[in-house]
């Protein structure tokens, strides 16, 4: 699998369009991605309940230019049923104004997604070119051997690419999966590189009122553990609680790590994007390794 430098692997995530964002800003935060080539946009229909799509959507029709530039990565929600999966896809490409979605996801894990009539469904718009790929997030090594499995069995076209969690504090990306990608040649693209927030320290004294933390309370589970706040702790140490520099560096380790192809950015404002820029231009292998090994 090819790798790409640190610079070409910062994608958008869009997350925030539509929900922490309104519709001006998301332009600019788009505007300004596009000016620096960060062309691949990832989005989900449960984003803002479709908010996210149909901003990006307005956003592509007043680019014409840029429609056929820009990736467009979206997901959907299970449970996956045969009946209604291509009136889902449909209803996305509506919000998008597009007449097909580059990459798909199924968002989480859900039993259904074995289902062979979902399967071949989710072919048949291969087929017609309505979406031109199909990925997975939120899975596990298991999970996807399983899916593997049973497309290769229908003979139908196999996972493109797995979307995880993955920062220095908490990591859905194992030995087992990176293995697994790397032998069925699936691309590796990662989110929250600042921990939704929690690497920037904001949350240590407090939740941020209007954070995602406070907003989503089920994050405070998965980051708040003694191995988490441990790595947020090395990190903190090192920049000498340097916000900005605590910033850099974690987003420089998720984006240096050498079996990940794209990281999403979620970003607010134009900054976040700068910021992303600076941290992939941190060259210093060593001291990232320091900071957390790279599996």
């Amino acid at each position: 699998m090819k790798m790409k430098g640190p610079i070409q692997k910062i994608a958008l995530g869009t997350v925030t369009f539509g929900r922490e964002i309104d519709r001006l800003q998301s332009f600019r935060v788009m505007d300004e991605a596009a000016i620096r080539g960060i062309l691949f946009f990832d989005t989900a229909e449960a984003y803002g309940q479709g908010a996210s799509e149909t901003i990006i959507g307005s956003w592509l029709q007043a680019h014409p230019s840029m429609k056929q530039q820009v990736t467009i990565a979206s997901k959907l929600l299970p449970p996956y049923s045969s009946a209604s999966f291509k009136q889902r896809v449909e209803a996305c490409l509506r919000r998008l104004k597009r007449s097909y979605i580059d990459l798909l996801f199924f968002h989480s894990w859900d039993p259904s997604v074995l289902n062979p009539d979902v399967l071949i469904r989710a072919e048949a718009l291969i087929q017609q070119g309505v979406v031109k790929a199909f990925g997975v997030s939120n899975f596990n090594a298991a999970q996807l051997t399983s899916l593997l499995e049973v497309q290769q069995r229908y003979r139908l076209s196999p996972v493109a690419a797995v979307q995880n969690n993955h920062n220095l504090a908490v990591s859905d990306l194992d030995v087992s999966l990176l293995s697994l990608c790397r032998k069925h040649q699936v691309r590796v693209i990662t989110y929250s590189p600042l921990g939704a927030g929690f690497l920037t320290g904001k949350h240590t004294r407090r939740i941020e009122q209007g954070s995602r933390f406070d907003r989503m309370p089920a994050h405070r589970d998965i980051y708040f553990t003694k191995e988490s706040l441990e790595s947020l702790q090395r990190l903190s140490t090192a920049a000498g609680g340097q916000k900005d520099l605590q910033v850099q560096w974690a987003l420089a380790w998720a984006l240096h790590h050498p079996d990940v192809d794209l990281v999403l950015v979620g970003a607010r404002s134009v900054e976040h994007l700068q910021q992303a820029v600076d941290a992939a231009l941190f060259d210093d292998p060593d001291f990232l390794q320091r900071l957390r090994p790279f599996k």
